[in-house]
Formats: structure tokens, sequence, C-alpha cells
């Protein structure tokens, strides 16, 4: 009974620009997952052969740990803005109910 009452709350919620961001984060969860799932492969091979020479954390950790993930980041990030943009029909479903404004729909209706 008490899943039934939360129904329309939950199909409230799901046509506000929240919502919007957290069906699109789901639905691109797997695209960054994978990109960052390559990290990994780093070891800590690199920190050690800094520490061993004396290099303090922070300083580590600006030339290691910073560089190193950065293009893997990267990459996740632009896989998902792109898959967000092409996807015309996750758009056009959500966008006309709950007016919000979204490129992909904006260029459809300028057409």
């Amino acid at each position: 009974m008490l899943l039934g009452s939360m129904v329309p709350l939950v199909c409230k919620a799901l046509f506000t620009p929240g919502g919007l961001i957290a069906a699109m984060s789901f639905r691109l969860f797997r695209v960054v997952y994978l990109s960052v799932l390559s990290l990994r492969g780093l070891g800590p091979e690199y920190e050690d052969a800094e520490r061993i020479l004396g290099v303090k954390s922070f300083i580590v950790w600006m030339r290691i740990n910073i560089p190193l993930p950065f293009p893997v980041i990267l990459t996740g990030a632009t896989l998902s803005f792109a898959e967000s943009v092409s996807d015309f029909r996750f758009a056009s479903a959500l966008v006309p109910q709950a007016h919000i404004p979204l490129l992909t729909y904006s260029i459809f209706t300028a057409l």
C-alpha cells in the first residue's frame, strides 16, 4: 500500500531538472565506470619511486596521482556528454512535459 502511494511522487520528481539529471546519470553510469575501470592497471610503482627519492606526499599527489588518471576521467566525461547530447529519445520523452531546456530538444523544436 505504501509503495502504491509513492508512485505519483516519484513520477512528479522525475519531471524536474534533478530527476532528469539522475535518470541520465543512471543511464550513462556504465560509460564512466568502464572508463574509470582502466585506472586499476595503475600500480603504486610511480608513487613508491617518488617516495624513495624523498619527495613529500603533496608533491607526489600533484606529480603522479592527478596527471595519470586525468585522461581517463576526461574520456569518461567526454563520452558521457556525447551520449547525452545524442540521445534524442530520452529528451523527447521527458522534456516536453517538464519544460526543461535541453540542447537536443531545443534543436528539434527550432527546425
